[in-house]
């Protein structure tokens, strides 16, 4: 039984340092974070989405240039203008065109024609909103990307280290139960030598079969935990690959504020509205384009006459549906600014609530070594009283119950402590564990 203390002495340092020998390949918490960003789902989506963004105002950009346009039409008709004018267009007319006889009852003509136009916008307002929107949607699907990465960064750790304390919690059951078996041996042997009543041997039994009853659940616990993990970083962990340790050294961090990737994304969002409500209001207002190109006309595959044209083109279009859409756009982005609004005070306190919760979280740790370190002190006094038969059972178990307890409030705590110390570096702008894409 007295094996038991220097047992103790290693659990809780496996809290502050990673294990010493390890048969498996080791898994820091910052690989976690970059296997769980190739293989998360959501992430590919949001890459996805901000790449399709990024080809959308590159082809907002090239919306402004010139455009071409190329036709061909074939034409059969026996109808009198149109069969001069192909006649015209193919450079076939000859006097005995001109004849009234053959212009009033033509014969049935057919012609090929080609065409190439460039069209180039001189002025058109709807063009330069829709690439500023294009513009502003792209920027706000990055940084989604990048908020969608910190929030599968956080998810990770918090995976990571609850199997680490899974293991922990594990460790601390065998060692319970190793020390219930060796408790409850001693006892029966006692029982046997009649130097205690068989009342004890009952309890002893009993506190071993809870010990069992502990290890169970704190097994059925850890495999909870890697089942979480392995679906967030797309393999299982191999026991004890998990090296970085759950309470990181030093104390409290300074964590510098930085602007949230979900604030520049809701900026931008509102910029996308902006620009939106603009485009709607631009379609109500005149655009000017100048078109140019060549035309040809013959009457089978063989050469016919070409000819140059170019036009200065005044358009506009208006309707009771573009002044609704306007007016529905306007408030689109009103919706998109209080949204901005809300966003910003909800970071605001979950900033807040994240530096609170690592200051309390920390304390709790401190407070958690001391009554660990206490209740093993109180454990290996009691044990030594109890060999010497100068106090009953249940005062050793009492300080058992004790220190089992807390064993757990030391592994809560430090759990505690490292995913808040993540929540806060999260909540400041801050890459997770320091890790950047």
């Amino acid at each position: 039984m007295t094996a038991r203390t220097p047992a103790s002495g290693l659990l809780v340092a496996g809290l502050l340092c990673s294990p010493l020998a390890l048969a498996a390949p080791e898994l820091t918490v910052a690989d976690a974070i970059r296997a769980a960003w190739s293989h998360d789902s959501r992430l590919q989506a949001s890459s996805a989405q901000a790449t399709a963004a990024s080809r959308g105002a590159e082809a907002a950009d090239w919306a402004l240039g010139p455009t071409l346009d190329v036709g061909a039409v074939g034409m059969v008709t026996s109808q009198p203008s149109a069969g001069f004018a192909l006649l015209l267009d193919q450079g076939q007319v000859t006097p005995a065109d001109l004849v009234p006889s053959r212009l009033n009852t033509p014969t049935v003509r057919g012609g090929l024609g080609l065409s190439a136009v460039v069209e180039q916008p001189l002025i058109d307002a709807t063009l330069w909103a829709a690439r500023r929107r294009a513009h502003a949607g792209a920027q706000a699907e990055e940084a989604t990307l990048a908020a969608t990465q910190g929030e599968v960064a956080l998810e990770t750790v918090r995976a990571y280290f609850s199997v680490r304390a899974a293991e922990e919690a594990l460790a601390y059951a065998d060692d319970t139960l190793r020390t219930a078996r060796e408790t409850e041996t001693f006892v029966r042997a006692r029982v046997e030598q009649d130097v205690l009543l068989a009342s004890e041997a009952s309890r002893s039994t009993a506190y071993r079969a809870q010990a069992e009853a502990e290890k169970a659940a704190a097994t059925r616990q850890l495999a909870r935990a890697r089942t979480l993990f392995t679906l967030l970083i797309g393999q299982p962990p191999l026991a004890g690959s998990l090296v970085t340790p759950i309470v990181p050294p030093g104390g409290s961090p300074v964590v510098p504020v930085e602007e949230r990737p979900e604030v520049r994304a809701a900026r931008a969002a509102v910029t996308a509205e902006s620009a939106a409500a603009d485009e709607a209001h631009a379609r109500l207002w005149p655009t000017l384009v100048l078109q140019g190109g060549v035309a040809s006309q013959s009457a089978g595959f063989s050469p016919g006459n070409v000819w140059g044209m170019g036009f200065l083109v005044l358009r506009w279009r208006g309707s009771v549906a573009g002044f609704k859409a306007a007016s529905a756009a306007d408030a689109a982005l009103a919706a998109a600014e209080a949204r901005r609004v809300e966003k910003e005070r909800l970071l605001a306190a979950e900033l807040e609530e994240a530096g609170a919760s690592l200051t309390a979280s920390t304390a709790a740790l401190e407070a958690a070594r001391t009554a660990v370190a206490a209740s093993e002190q109180a454990r290996d006094q009691r044990q030594a009283r109890h060999r010497q038969g100068l106090i009953p059972l249940t005062e050793l178990l009492d300080a058992e119950t004790g220190l089992t307890s807390s064993r757990a409030l030391l592994l809560r705590s430090a759990l505690q402590a490292r995913i808040a110390r993540a929540e806060l570096e999260h909540a400041s702008g801050q890459p997770v564990e320091g890790v950047r894409p």
